[in-house]
């Protein structure tokens, strides 16, 4: 799942994305991926994640 999530960061921030011939429509195919990763984590997991990440961010910003 952390491989599908890099994925659409990378294309989401490469500027070139949008000029893919092959690819009809991009956006709509990271917009995809990113809905199905969403729903791969149960709601109390993403929650968990979320409370985590916070604060590990408050751990790094203390002096």
């Amino acid at each position: 799942m952390e491989s599908l999530l890099n994925v659409c960061i990378l294309a989401l921030d490469n500027k070139n994305s949008g000029n893919h011939a092959a690819i009809v429509e991009p956006d709509v195919s990271i917009l995809s991926v990113l809905e199905m990763a969403a729903q791969m984590i149960p709601n109390e997991d993403a929650e968990f994640l979320d409370m985590v990440r916070k604060q590990v961010l408050i751990v790094e910003t203390a002096p």
